[in-house]
């Protein structure tokens, strides 16, 4: 009901109309007094997410919102003594508007001694008033994983393995093991749904998948095969199997960023992965989420090794980070500069010679010709054309070239401003 009512409310704006209209449409006949409950019942009271109530049980476990909290008031300096977390559990809006005080204060020293013990946080002797006085202050551990702006479960894993990365090697020839380091469990869609039949051909049949599983991580066609008939419960057999998933999703990224498939490609292409997929089918949606959560990702853990002074490894998932947020690999980011550029466009411009922003913008017009070539050859996805359609895309092809000249321009335009600016 709340989620309903928060959607319905952006139907009008306060200040810019009077009145907004929401419309509910029920497929159900029977649904009715459920349609009627959600749109005129009474919204539930309002509960902190943060300290959720504890419901007469003062011996709740801490969550990770709470860890994150302390840390990061640690690490910036806003939290320092007990004095200053008593303060800062006062002024939460759990404190302020109930009477559940002493299960949060309990949580509250539960996250305190949790990343305590966990060793994010030290305590370190200072000169104060009246002598030297304890305060709390991060790890350089801590520092990182508050930096990066993870999970603190999730900074923890990804440093081990990172951390094994370095010292055991890292594959570079291609992007899969780097990509492998990025892939979110909450949106990886080969989570509990991967076919193992097909997987465990995949790796048997893919030279690339087999080295790096076997030689790296630990992935093996052996479990894959296994995995069809007995899936197995315990702990480490679902570590396993998350392994296994993290790696087709990041083979499919890659090939998303290596090939000239677009997105509908890679779902065709990798639909046979998902479990049942004719009735969970694979789809752009998904992959382009994937790819955004995966950018987000790369770009923390970047941080990540900033932090902990792994320099090069943090230079390559930053790369890795703008490649998955453009779409497109490394030599094809200048073009994705400009507006209405995508991923199919930009490498059929970058293969007729357009590379850079500069080469479109200073091109004559014997020249137009072939990037509106280009541009169509992008847009037919074949470069064949079709009778019915040739005249079309044509057009259309003119009209998305002359825009990107226009763009390009005023890209190179704003680019001398800028050093004019600073010289």
């Amino acid at each position: 009901m709340a989620q309903y009512k928060q959607m319905a409310g952006r139907a009008g704006r306060k200040g810019q109309s009077d009145l907004g209209e929401a419309f509910l449409v029920i497929a159900k006949p029977d649904a009715f007094d459920w349609a009627r409950n959600l749109v005129c019942g009474d919204l539930p009271p309002l509960e902190s997410r943060l300290f959720p109530p504890s419901k007469g049980n003062d011996d709740l476990p801490c969550t990770a919102e709470q860890r994150r909290l302390y840390l990061e008031s640690i690490a910036c300096g806003v939290l320092k003594s007990q004095q200053d977390a008593g303060a800062l559990a006062h002024r939460t809006f759990a404190m302020t508007s109930g009477t559940d005080a002493k299960s949060i204060l309990a949580r509250q020293d539960k996250s305190l001694r949790e990343i305590y013990d966990k060793g994010l946080v030290q305590t370190r002797w200072c000169e104060g008033r009246t002598g030297e006085i304890a305060e709390w202050c991060s790890s350089s551990e801590g520092f990182a994983f508050y930096k990066s702006s993870l999970p603190i479960a999730h900074a923890q894993t990804l440093r081990i393995e990172l951390e094994h990365a370095l010292r055991h090697g890292l594959d570079i020839t291609a992007k899969t093991h780097l990509l492998y380091f990025c892939i979110p469990r909450e949106v990886n869609f080969f989570a509990n749904n991967l076919n193992w039949r097909v997987w465990s051909d995949w790796l048997n049949d893919r030279e690339e998948l087999y080295n790096l599983g076997e030689n790296h991580l630990e992935i093996t066609r052996i479990f894959a095969e296994r995995a069809q008939h007995r899936p197995g419960t315990s702990e480490e057999a679902r570590r396993v199997r998350a392994k296994h998933e993290r790696l087709a999703a990041a083979s499919l990224l890659n090939e998303l960023l290596s090939n000239d498939a677009t997105s509908g490609d890679i779902a065709r292409n990798w639909g046979p992965l998902i479990d049942n997929h004719l009735h969970n089918p694979l789809d752009r949606g998904k992959i382009q989420s994937l790819q955004k959560a995966a950018a987000t990702t790369a770009g923390m853990a970047s941080v990540l090794c900033v932090e902990s002074g792994w320099h090069s490894l943090a230079g390559l998932l930053q790369n890795v980070s703008e490649e998955l947020a453009a779409g497109a690999r490394r030599e094809l980011l200048p073009l994705m500069s400009l507006d209405g550029m995508t991923g199919a466009r930009a490498r059929a411009l970058h293969s007729a010679g357009f590379t850079t922003p500069a080469k479109i913008a200073t091109l004559g017009p014997t020249r137009f010709d072939r990037l509106q070539d280009a541009v169509m050859k992008s847009l037919s996805r074949t470069g064949k054309s079709t009778a019915g359609l040739d005249q079309a895309l044509r057009t259309t092809s003119w009209r998305v070239a002359s825009n990107l000249v226009d763009c390009a321009r005023a890209v190179i335009k704003e680019s001398r401003e800028a050093l004019r600016e600073i010289n």
